[in-house]
């Protein structure tokens, strides 16, 4: 089963209820909090605007994580 890291802003949490059962943290403070996500687990990436998923799911690559996906929008894209 898939899990989600939401990685929005603090205001952007405010704005918009949070996805169900994700890990939370800020994109200003992600590199502390990665070790709070699961490697046995897939992980799709939410961003609100989607353009600031792209690093963050590429550096989750980059730390071994290798079932990574971002959502743009909502909408699931391509696996990174």
């Amino acid at each position: 089963m898939p899990c989600a890291a939401d990685v929005r802003f603090w205001h952007e949490r405010k704005l918009l209820k949070g996805v169900p059962d994700s890990f939370e943290a800020s994109f200003a403070s992600f590199k502390r909090d990665v070790h709070h996500f699961p490697r046995d687990r897939h992980v799709i990436v939410v961003r609100m605007g989607g353009i600031d998923a792209i690093p963050i799911a590429y550096s989750l690559r980059a730390k071994r994580f290798f079932a990574v996906a971002r959502s743009a929008n909502g909408n699931r894209t391509s696996p990174t």
